[in-house]
């Protein structure tokens, strides 16, 4: 593309110049510049409110859904006979026989 235009970069470079030239004088114009930058950190600030909203009623959602999930599988061991079986019951503790456990020590 650059080809069929040979200055095609330097009319870009310039074009941007000139764009970001308007745009800082737009901002920093002494008699209204002031009131533009307010409006533009306000709505700034109100979009930032409105996202901060907008993750936290999405993750109490997530939240609930995934309660809901846990709520239901739970429900469903029984049913599908997978409940875990209980585990035999020790017939002696370490402190009744007078033998420690290796791995407690570490």
């Amino acid at each position: 593309m650059t080809k069929n235009i040979p200055n095609l970069r330097g009319i870009l470079a310039v074009m941007g110049g000139v764009t970001a030239g308007l745009g800082i004088m737009y901002l920093f114009d002494p008699q209204s510049g002031g009131e533009r930058r307010a409006a533009i950190r306000d709505k700034a600030v109100d979009l930032s409110n409105d996202v901060r909203k907008s993750v936290y009623a999405t993750g109490a959602d997530l939240k609930e859904r995934a309660q809901d999930v846990i709520q239901d599988a739970t429900a469903r061991i029984p049913k599908l006979g997978l409940a875990p079986q209980p585990s035999p019951a020790r017939t002696s503790s370490p402190q009744a026989t007078g033998k420690s456990d290796h791995r407690a020590a570490n």
